[in-house]
């Protein structure tokens, strides 16, 4: 049954979540809580290139031969902290303004996988019993985003792989350009960024087996505020 939580203020319809369900909302809304900062940091970096960078740059500062651009920016995504939720947008922003699919490609990948953060995470969890993890990750990771990237210059089609075509922005401020690029990355990339953390945490909760584990969890994250009286309609 929905319930009346009143606020002092205002009176809100919810819905309760029991059991799994609980779980599952808990677990969704931690997911796009923890990755919703890298979301706005790549879209600001999108907005940013959409806005500030020439469309002939980075034509002319990536090397000609895909076989050498590929891991040029597979080193180029270790400037980028965050996960895949900032790396998509910037690299379809990267595509707009001239880059090669496959240059694209490995920023995509390799981002999530040897930025800053990544990296010093990995060396403050192996600190004690292996350090030379670090070096271990940052190598096979590279390799890895080399090797799948030169494999699509070779089966890989172009309309595979095609960016979100951007707003016109002919006669428009580079402030209204970055304003506007920034937001239409951010609605685009939010909306799939909520569908897989529901997914995940649909996972997750389907592989729990354990039910005292999802009935305390259901116990701590279900209750009302202290300050909030409820009835049910």
């Amino acid at each position: 049954a929905f319930q009346v939580v009143e606020t002092g203020e205002a009176e809100l319809l919810v819905l309760p979540l029991d059991g799994g369900a609980a779980t599952w909302g808990t677990l969704t809304m931690g997911v796009v809580v923890q990755a919703l900062p890298f979301l706005v940091l790549g879209v600001l970096v999108s907005g940013f290139i959409a806005a500030f960078v020439p469309k002939d740059l980075l034509s002319r500062i990536t090397p000609r031969s895909p076989l050498l651009a590929v891991p040029a920016a597979s080193v180029a995504g270790m400037v980028l902290p965050g996960c895949e939720c900032a790396s998509v947008p910037v690299s379809q922003s990267l595509m707009r303004r001239g880059l090669p699919q496959s240059a694209a490609l490995a920023f995509l990948l390799a981002a999530p996988a040897v930025n800053p953060v990544v990296l010093v995470a990995t060396a403050v969890a192996f600190a004690g019993s292996n350090p030379m993890m670090v070096w271990a990750r940052l190598i096979a990771s590279l390799v890895a985003v080399i090797a799948v990237c030169w494999l699509w210059i070779g089966v890989g089609k172009a309309e595979w792989m095609k960016p979100q075509e951007g707003h016109d922005h002919g006669g428009q401020s580079r402030a209204a350009v970055f304003r506007e690029t920034a937001m239409q990355d951010l609605l685009q990339a939010g909306g799939f960024l909520v569908i897989g953390a529901a997914v995940a945490a649909l996972m997750k909760v389907a592989s729990t087996t354990s039910p005292a584990v999802t009935g305390s969890d259901s116990r701590r994250t279900t209750g009302s505020p202290p300050s909030a009286r409820t009835r049910r309609i």
